[in-house]
């Protein structure tokens, strides 16, 4: 599915590509850009027959060849962002650009997979079930199977602006949902290409887990969720949803979220549910798959880290368990 919409200049033109993702999420916004020398694609997709066919589909019906395309902006790392980038690349010769930060925590998982994961341990000792805990291998190995594997041609430089007439792109390094994650300001138009940084209805996940190098993931996301605040937007697009017309105003409400899940993870801790799994029963409830079960887990330690950080929570060992205790 495509939407054609007019930038500023009434030359250029947008085009929003939606692909299908084998996840309760069940789509992913590509955003492709007509230039001057042919096309710039921002993300890539996930690695799957129906999201490959899906792209193909789109570029014909918006009659684009593939060797049209010169530049691919990856925003994250996560699989349906980047799933398809090496597809991309063979077919097109397009150069990639992605975050160093990112693509170093995607290497390691190449080589390593186990640590996408991480030790049992530590699930064990915040609440998580260990039997769970062995499953989680192979479930998160699916997710390196939607990643063709690839290596960026080029990694976005902090302060530079990417000149492709008549864009010029500046790379936003927005930390939280990944450790890399870039948002692309494109200066001229005003439009902000937000990847999962901000969404709308929906928030991104930040996860605390072993492999992610952010100490403090909720913090890093909040700080740089305000450092976008006064930026002269016309209009984000983000990687899922649809267009944000109001920018401040949805950064508003996600800060307005994130006070509300603080308070709700508060009154779980009161009512005696001391561990991070257990805190994510509460919040999140049990209508979840083992993927999603990890992913509410990560974000409820992650808001627990945080309170931790905010001197609000301490946490204390209560037998082999980590446990937090409003200070």
């Amino acid at each position: 599915m495509s939407l054609v919409m007019p930038l500023s200049s009434g030359v250029s033109r947008v085009h929003t590509i939606t692909l299908p993702l084998p996840f309760r999420l069940k789509a992913v916004n590509l955003y492709l850009l007509e230039d001057c020398e042919g096309h710039i694609l921002i993300d890539a997709g996930v690695n799957t027959p129906e999201a490959s066919d899906a792209l193909d589909e789109a570029l014909r019906d918006l009659d684009v060849r593939w060797e049209s395309i010169h530049t691919v902006f990856i925003t994250h790392y996560h699989s349906d962002h980047c799933g398809l980038a090496a597809l991309v690349r063979k077919r097109s010769r397009a150069a990639v650009y992605m975050a160093r930060e990112d693509f170093n925590l995607l290497r390691t998982f190449e080589r390593r997979p186990d640590t996408m994961v991480g030790p049992e341990g530590f699930y064990v000792e915040h609440g998580m079930p260990r039997k769970m805990v062995g499953m989680l291998g192979a479930a998160t190995a699916l997710l390196m199977d939607a990643i063709v594997p690839f290596r960026p041609d080029r990694f976005y430089r902090h302060g530079e602006v990417i000149a492709r007439q008549p864009f010029r792109f500046l790379p936003l390094h927005t930390p939280g949902h990944t450790v890399g994650h870039t948002c692309l300001f494109e200066k001229n138009s005003g439009l902000l290409f937000s990847g999962d940084h901000v969404l709308d209805p929906i928030t991104p996940n930040i996860s605390a887990c072993p492999a992610n190098p952010l100490t403090n993931p909720l913090g890093s996301y909040l700080r740089s969720l305000s450092g976008l605040v006064g930026l002269k937007v016309s209009r984000t697009l983000p990687g899922h949803g649809n267009p944000i017309v109001d920018l401040n105003g949805r950064i508003r409400s996600i800060h307005v979220h994130h006070e509300d899940r603080t308070r709700r993870v508060l009154e779980a801790l009161d009512a005696g549910a001391g561990d991070a799994f257990t805190v994510s029963l509460v919040i999140f409830g049990d209508d979840l798959d083992l993927l999603e079960r990890w992913m509410a887990f990560q974000e409820i330690l992650a808001h627990l880290v945080w309170l931790e950080d905010e001197g609000r929570v301490a946490r204390t060992m209560e037998g082999t368990r980590v446990c937090f205790r409003a200070a």
